[in-house]
């Protein structure tokens, strides 16, 4: 096998684990829906950075392999920012009724 074919084949890997990952991270933005509802109703911001925090260590603890700890946390903090942006959009339809 050529590195390139190995290259292929762990891309092919990864592209698997993508197609895998869409649906989760789907059902994880229609609750973030919810929660935007939920906050905007209550008139609760969009930003939480303790609750973040809280589950970035929760999360932090459940990675198995420690090394990959700052990438996972990377990760998280781009889906946080994603679902914040979400959030803030969802309380601004609501404040605009």
């Amino acid at each position: 096998m050529t590195e390139n074919d190995a290259l292929n084949q762990l891309r092919q890997q990864l592209n698997a684990l993508d197609a895998q990952l869409i649906p989760l991270l789907e059902q994880r933005l229609a609750v973030v829906q919810q929660v935007g509802n939920v906050k905007a109703a209550a008139g609760l911001p969009a930003n939480d950075p303790q609750r973040e925090q809280v589950i970035i260590e929760r999360l932090a603890q459940q990675v198995t392999e420690k090394t990959f700890t700052p990438a996972m946390t990377q990760i998280y903090q781009g889906i946080f920012a994603a679902a914040k942006d979400m959030e803030r959009v969802i309380i601004k339809q609501e404040e605009a009724k």
